[in-house]
């Protein structure tokens, strides 16, 4: 689910863990996720480092259409996972169900932080192409007409 406030989206998500999981907040950059046989640590770093956005991306995509340099900060972050399996792991008869639940959260995690899979699940290339072209046309049409 996603919200959107005052320019800042939050977006709510489900997460189904394993029998007796924990979750805890380990810093304000840090959680883990505590399962019977692993442990997952996931870190969210930001040095404050500015990041570019694409002005059509911005402008089309966002609808910030007026943009000034000032007005918006875009910042890079990077999220790392680590993962510790407990001894118990290695003599769990479940070590294939939670092997696979590992692989797909990391996968979907993965995903929903990357920008290059944002852009192909938008066809943003595409769209971004599209946008082009009208405007090349419409700058033809206009040319064409006041000439």
């Amino acid at each position: 689910m996603a919200a959107f406030s005052e320019n800042a989206l939050f977006e709510k998500f489900e997460l189904v863990l394993p029998k007796k999981s924990k979750f805890l907040r380990k810093s304000k950059n840090e959680i883990i996720i505590d399962t019977p046989v692993v442990s997952i640590a996931i870190n969210c770093d930001f040095d404050g480092t500015n990041t570019y956005i694409d002005s059509d991306f911005r402008k089309y995509y966002m609808g910030i259409q007026n943009y000034h340099y000032n007005d918006y900060d875009d910042y890079y972050f990077e999220v790392s996972v680590s993962t510790k399996f407990k001894k118990r792991a290695l003599f769990s008869k479940k070590k294939d169900v939670y092997y696979a639940w590992i692989d797909s959260f990391i996968d979907s995690l993965s995903d929903f932080l990357d920008e290059d899979t944002f852009y192909k699940n938008i066809n943003w290339e595409t769209v971004n192409t599209m946008i082009i072209c009208n405007k090349n046309i419409n700058e033809e049409l206009v040319n064409n007409h006041v000439g």
